[in-house]
């Protein structure tokens, strides 16, 4: 199961953009889906990629992607998604889902045309996700409220309503209208980091684990604002 474009794209009208990045599948999406999805790739650990449109036409992708750690947020649009060989996953306006794996996985994602998308993707490569302070989510099985893994695959995908402040995010991130790249991509990588706190302390406390501490939420948000405020400093 994949969200973005992917990595070799091709549209129903012919051959589109070859972005090459690690984290993302070879996928062929229909032109109106391409138009309506915008990429941000930070570095080879880091990707976000959010879709805001109508598009006209249905989307019906299979692909194989690679060993990642995925968020998606929906604000509008109802998507089903699998892992080969695992039960679909319906996922609607006001969830979350993540999906994380051990290696490369098999899956499909669909969603109807003529309805209004708003979606942010978000995904880490799992030396990315380490070194940004999160960890493999193999542990927290049980948390989801709608747990649609496939153990047998390595693949653990999971829907739960989001957060109030995911939310939030996410709704932020798709509104941005940064002119500045430089203070648009920092923006973004805050927000990526921000996005990854928020669901890794609303699995923990699902898990029934302690939560992030008081202190450490200070920080994070200490540290986001200086980024956006200060974005022309090497950090």
């Amino acid at each position: 199961m994949d969200f973005a474009t992917g990595t070799r794209v091709q549209t129903a009208h012919g051959p589109g953009h070859h972005c090459g990045h690690p984290l993302l599948p070879a996928a062929v999406i229909p032109a109106a889906w391409e138009a309506l999805s915008r990429l941000e790739a930070f570095d080879e650990d880091l990707t976000m990629s959010v879709w805001s449109g109508a598009p006209g036409v249905d989307l019906d992708v299979a692909a194989e992607g690679p060993p990642m750690f995925c968020i998606a947020v929906f604000l509008e649009g109802q998507a089903c998604m699998s892992i080969d060989g695992g039960v679909p996953l319906r996922a609607g306006p006001g969830m979350a889902v993540v999906q994380t794996g051990e290696r490369g996985a098999r899956g499909r994602f669909q969603m109807s045309g003529g309805q209004l998308v708003r979606l942010v993707d978000i995904r880490y490569s799992p030396a990315g996700l380490l070194r940004a302070g999160g960890r493999p989510l193999a542990a927290l099985r049980g948390a989801f409220v709608l747990d649609h893994s496939v153990p047998t695959a390595g693949s653990l995908m999971g829907g739960f309503p989001a957060p109030p402040g995911l939310l939030r995010l996410a709704a932020g991130v798709l509104d941005s209208r940064q002119e500045d790249a430089t203070a648009r991509r920092l923006y973004m990588r805050a927000k990526a980091l921000e996005a990854l706190a928020i669901v890794l302390e609303t699995m923990s406390g699902a898990a029934g684990e302690p939560p992030v501490a008081a202190r450490e939420r200070r920080q994070l948000a200490q540290a986001r604002r200086l980024i956006e405020v200060r974005y022309g400093e090497e950090w």
